[in-house]
């Protein structure tokens, strides 16, 4: 099987928060092969210059957190590209009330269901969705 990591995931990954161990030991015990999306490349780096702008870290924080993003993409994860097909999907996700996601949880879990990923998420509102629409989850 193979895993599409949620934007949270990689976050929890390049900053120390709450959910870091978890990313870790999670990591530590996973040959499995991993996918990050072009999409959650993007959160990713907004969260990173929001971050720098609020001046809650420094420019070289921001910089070496891109470059330790731009090593474990090229190491151990594959890239999932944005299709015409997610975004028809992520519409649909997005439209139904009963799943509460945004614009953009609803692209996450379009892109990794379309490729038949399980999705890694520590959003429990995501994870929510996914199971009421018989995606594969994973919360580490």
């Amino acid at each position: 099987m193979s895993f599409s990591l949620d934007t949270n995931f990689v976050v929890s990954l390049l900053f120390v928060d709450a959910h870091t161990p978890r990313v870790f030991d999670w990591l530590a015990a996973s040959s499995r092969q991993m996918h990050v999306s072009d999409w959650a490349a993007s959160e990713l780096f907004a969260v990173i210059r929001r971050r720098l702008r609020a001046g809650q870290i420094p420019a070289d924080v921001a910089s070496a957190a891109l470059s330790e993003f731009d090593v474990f993409a090229a190491t151990r994860a594959r890239q999932l590209p944005l299709s015409a097909a997610a975004g028809v999907l992520a519409a649909s996700l997005a439209r139904d009330p009963a799943l509460k996601l945004s614009a953009a949880d609803s692209l996450h879990l379009a892109l990794s269901g379309l490729e038949g990923h399980c999705l890694v998420t520590f959003d429990r509102r995501l994870a929510d969705a996914a199971r009421m629409r018989g995606y594969l989850f994973e919360i580490p």
